[in-house]
């Protein structure tokens, strides 16, 4: 007999036995939407956090060995960063924080 493969034309197995049902199997009710990890927006936060710190510090590194153009092109950059993609999110966190709501 041939090892099954894909090529043998059996269907793959059912989504339960691979623990991707779609309902509780003990209550029969959904489980709902997955809930979002902490730790992982953690990590990526800090992970990011550290990419820019690393970028400020290459841009001294920069300026220390006499080359402002490099310097200011690096500090243009983040600015640019910061007004693109951070402004906005991080206002609205100093509006939550003032008004004393829970994260959502």
């Amino acid at each position: 007999m041939p090892p099954a493969g894909p090529s043998s034309g059996k269907r793959p197995p059912a989504a339960h036995s691979r623990g991707r049902a779609g309902r509780d199997p003990i209550s029969g009710k959904d489980p709902g939407p997955r809930t979002r990890s902490k730790l992982g927006d953690t990590v990526f936060a800090v992970v990011h956090v550290l990419a820019l710190v690393a970028v400020f510090l290459y841009g001294l590194v920069a300026l220390i060995g006499r080359n402002p153009a490099r310097f200011a092109l690096v500090m243009g950059g983040l600015g640019l960063y910061y007004v693109l993609v951070l402004h906005a999110p991080v206002k609205k966190e100093i509006a939550r924080r003032r008004e004393g709501r829970p994260k959502p």
